[in-house]
Formats: C-alpha cells, sequence, structure tokens
C-alpha cells in the first residue's frame, strides 16, 4: 500500500515491503532499494544496502541517516496541528546529539522562531528555536552535555502566563 510522509517539506509516496527472507523492499519515486534490517534498539536502526551497513536514528518528527538530518511527518497530522500553538512549554532535541552553544539563559524574553541552543548531531549543527514567545526559566543541559533524542533541554513560560 502506498503511503505519504513529508520529508523536509516536501511529499514523498513510498511503499514498504517485505521481500524474499529477512529482505525488505522500499520503493520512492518508482525507484526500489533493497536491503536488510540488521539491528534494531530504541531509536537506533542498521540497514544494509548493498553491501553497506547505514545507521539510521529516528525521533518523532527527525529521522538521520548516515550524515543527513530529514524533518519528517505525516501529512494528515500537520494539518490537524497546523496554525496551533502547542501546549508544552520544554523545547526538545529532535534527535540524540551534544550541545554545542547555549543562545540564550535564565531570565533571557524569547520571541517566536529565535535561536536557543545549537546541538550537534549526526556531524550536523541544528538550532533548536523557540515556538512561542516567553520567557527563558531554567536551560536544562550545559555546554558539552550529550543528549538523546526528545529529551527537554529547556523550559520556558509562555507570554502571558509568566
Amino acid at each position: 500500500m502506498e503511503k505519504e510522509l513529508l520529508i523536509n517539506d516536501e511529499s514523498i509516496r513510498y511503499t514498504l515491503e517485505k521481500g524474499q527472507g529477512d529482505e525488505i523492499l522500499l520503493t520512492v519515486d518508482g525507484l526500489t532499494f533493497k536491503g536488510r534490517l540488521l539491528e534494531r534498539e530504541n531509536a537506533r536502526s542498521v540497514i544494509q544496502i548493498d553491501g553497506k551497513n547505514i545507521q539510521a536514528w529516528k525521533s518523532k518528527n527527525h529521522i538521520s541517516i548516515g550524515d543527513q538530518s530529514l524533518k519528517i511527518e505525516n501529512p494528515r497530522e500537520q494539518r490537524k496541528t497546523k496554525g496551533k500553538k502547542s501546549a508544552n512549554h520544554e523545547m526538545s532535541s529532535p534527535m540524540p546529539g551534544k550541545i554545542l552553544k547555549h543562545l540564550v539563559k535564565e531570565g533571557d524574553t524569547v520571541t517566536t522562531g529565535q535561536g536557543l541552543i545549537v546541538m550537534e548531531a549526526m556531524k550536523m549543527e541544528h538550532t533548536i528555536k523557540a515556538s512561542f514567545d516567553g520567557l527563558v526559566t531554567k536551560v536544562l543541559f550545559q555546554e558539552g552535555e550529550l543528549v538523546g533524542a526528545g529529551v527537554d533541554l529547556i523550559d520556558i513560560e509562555k507570554s502571558g502566563e509568566v
């Protein structure tokens, strides 16, 4: 059955099927890739494609394959939540990584879209941004610390709730 995902905001149609034995078949835009799932542990998987082992990390809305990081979303879910503000006041890591730099400190006022923390994951830098205006109440990790996927990094009280 063909499914749809948004990858970096681009609609991709794909099928994922079981092949012979432990083989998996992924078809994207008419191209079929054959592989095998070698290992799966929590958010990390090792997949073998054309004899090469590739590590993949997945969190709720991100996947990292090799050194590529992709934002993934179910288009039906995006349509349901588009334009709504999150009720969650904590900003979280999209994938496992290392905190490189704080762009704000406790007591700072932030605006929607403002950079909060720079982290490194899969050899790429990612800036965690504020999803609403508010006041930074707590920075939960120090520079240099390792964090897992989906871990809260910073607490922000939404403007009007301070």
